[in-house]
């Protein structure tokens, strides 16, 4: 999905939250723009227009349509509107037009209402410099993650490599390129997209720095946080979702990614609009993917921001607490399903046991390749106090016990047969297959995500502590 994607979802989310309020808030001081439209197919008597204040978009004014036999328009004149990104529309509330405000006095929509958010705004450079620099990132960005895929292959066809390099090389070209060309052309669009333009490790690492930690130290160089047009762009939302969802990913430990996650986050001004949009976005990526990151930045959004969206503060709360149960060293929920037999099982009835969670599923690839493994390590630490609990997404009874009985699994399995929707999945915020889980003879979560070395590893270690 592309991170204009997440706009409009993000957009659309905090719109739902927010849009039968009324206020009306002014906007501070700098100059003074004129909105005109002219539109089709219209139901609505007015339209809304917003600025994004943090999590929240605030009303600014109300827009009356003018409806004539021949002609559906409106007009309106914005006195004192700092630079950055606003929204017009109506009716639905993902019916709405992100616009850039603030360098041109004029600036002219034309569209239909009921598909608001496809309307065009005309006569304004900065916001077609905006919409062409956007797909020309995304361009980019679909290359880039075309040649990561590549380079995994490069052990099998070292001939490969060479060309790769250059492909990247021509890559990070571009990208600096894009950005310099923006920079003359609108300063705005340029410091949107510095929050997209992440240069390739293998060009420019330094020394023998791992790619984990030039990631966590790069992805946003090109950024200059203090630069207050960060308080009102979207992006920045979008930016932090996307750093936590890859960071939470690549197998970097927890700690690490909280700290590099920090590194960034204090340069944002403290309290300030900006650093909110961080924070939900840094909630968003790591929600079900580090839960200990999530807990520490939701509760970082509640703590500094209280009561600055009931709707968004309660729905958190809730979030934290559910996580707060699938965090290191908590006592991991029940599973209560039934086994191939018909049998219900729980979790809990293996008190005493170090016990492995193993969700997976017949047709899951990476999780058939796993399962000669993990079946070594059972017959070789079953005998210790060492038990797996298989967890099926399958959907269909008969394909679930021919992958057991082909596979030779010979530990306990259930499953509820609902594949993505699984109960205990989704209780264990399953995201991906295969994912582990450990736990220690008191059922509490030791690890997660473990596989081969290091689940063997983590495996041996608990096993001494119990000898000792």
């Amino acid at each position: 999905m592309t991170t204009e994607n997440n706009m409009n979802r993000f957009i659309g989310y905090i719109l739902f939250l927010i849009f039968s309020h009324g206020i009306i808030i002014p906007l501070s001081s700098q100059n003074s723009i004129n909105i005109n439209g002219n539109l089709s197919s219209c139901d609505l008597d007015t339209l809304m227009f917003f600025e994004l204040d943090g999590v929240s978009l605030r009303p600014v004014a109300k827009i009356p349509l003018t409806k004539t036999e021949s002609f559906i328009g409106f007009g309106l004149n914005i006195k004192d509107v700092p630079e950055g990104f606003y929204l017009i529309g109506g009716g639905m509330p993902q019916n709405t037009r992100l616009m850039i405000l603030g360098n041109e006095p004029q600036v002219s929509i034309s569209g239909e209402c009921k598909t608001f958010n496809k309307a065009k705004v005309n006569n304004s450079n900065e916001n077609r410099l905006y919409e062409d620099a956007i797909r020309r990132s995304d361009d980019i960005a679909r290359h880039f993650n075309s040649l990561i895929g590549q380079y995994r292959n490069v052990s099998r066809t070292p001939d490969l490599k060479e060309s790769l390099d250059k492909r990247m090389a021509d890559l990070d070209q571009q990208k600096i390129g894009l950005l310099d060309t923006l920079k003359e052309q609108s300063p705005l669009v340029a410091k949107a997209i510095a929050l997209r333009t992440y240069l390739s490790y293998q060009h420019n690492k330094e020394n023998d720095q791992s790619e984990a930690d030039y990631f966590g130290t790069t992805f946003f160089q090109f950024v200059d946080f203090s630069d207050p047009v960060y308080e009102r762009m979207p992006l920045v939302h979008d930016a932090f979702r996307s750093f936590a969802l890859t960071i939470a990913q690549v197998g970097i430990p927890s700690k690490a990614q909280i700290e590099y996650t920090d590194h960034w986050l204090e340069q944002l001004p403290s309290q300030g609009r900006g650093k909110k949009l961080a924070l939900i976005g840094l909630t968003n990526g790591f929600q079900g993917r580090n839960e200990t990151a999530f807990v520490k930045y939701a509760e970082m959004y509640l703590n500094d921001y209280p009561g600055d969206n009931p709707t968004v503060a309660e729905n958190l709360e809730k979030q934290v607490n559910d996580s707060r149960s699938k965090m290191i060293g908590a006592v991991a929920p029940e599973i209560s399903l039934p086994n191939p037999e018909g049998d219900t099982l729980r979790l809990s009835d293996f008190r005493g046991k170090i016990v492995l969670i193993d969700f997976w599923a017949s047709w899951c690839g990476p999780c058939r390749r796993e399962n000669p493994h993990v079946k070594k390590l059972y017959e070789k630490y079953k005998d210790q106090g060492f038990e797996i609990l298989g967890v099926s997404l399958d959907r269909d009874k008969k394909s679930w016990v021919a992958a057991i009985e082909k596979d030779g699994l010979p530990w306990v399995h259930v499953s509820d047969l609902k594949y993505w929707q699984s109960v205990a999945a989704r209780t264990y915020g399953v995201i991906a297959i295969p994912y582990t889980v450990l736990l220690d003879k008191e059922g509490k979560i030791a690890a997660k995500k473990l596989r081969g070395h290091q689940l063997e590893q983590k495996l041996i270690e608990m096993l001494e502590e119990d000898i000792d």
